[in-house]
């Protein structure tokens, strides 16, 4: 990264998030970035090997299931020229990031998002049919609870 773009994401990161602990953090591959909240959850390894994982082809129709700040849709946009990726994700305080991230990687015409339930609030996608679903939950030890556990603004 030149050291001018490098000033320039840095005055972006600045204006953006100063009113919240959210930072911006360099994706390292074809310039894209993610927001993402240090004092809740943030993606590590098991995203980025999912995303090779997976296999997509660009022919194929995906959704990504509880999709959290949107790191595996965004992976596999860089990755391969997909169709518009479907992805939801249940926190809106997640969701809003995911989508955030998208319109700052000018992703908007691959990657939708949605937040809420997989079925209502115009999120139905059994009205759609998938080539390939992919889903990274939260892991933990037996007993204790993810730091990145919120209420959530959907019923169960």
């Amino acid at each position: 990264m030149t050291n001018e773009r490098l000033e320039n994401s840095r005055t972006k990161k600045n204006e953006r998030f100063n009113q919240s602990r959210e930072r911006l953090d360099d994706l390292n591959v074809k310039g894209y970035y993610l927001i993402q909240d240090p004092d809740g959850f943030c993606f590590g390894l098991d995203a980025v090997l999912l995303v090779h994982f997976a296999g997509a082809k660009p022919e194929e129709m995906i959704l990504d299931m509880g999709t959290g700040t949107g790191i595996i849709p965004i992976l596999m946009a860089a990755i391969i020229r997909i169709r518009p990726y479907r992805a939801i994700e249940l926190q809106a305080k997640y969701a809003d990031m995911a989508e955030r991230s998208v319109h700052y990687n000018h992703l908007q015409e691959r990657i939708e998002n949605s937040a809420g339930r997989p079925a209502g609030n115009g999120n139905d996608v059994s009205a759609f049919l998938f080539d390939r679903i992919t889903v990274n939950p939260p892991y933990m030890n037996a007993g204790l609870i993810p730091a990145q556990q919120e209420k959530s603004d959907c019923p169960s």
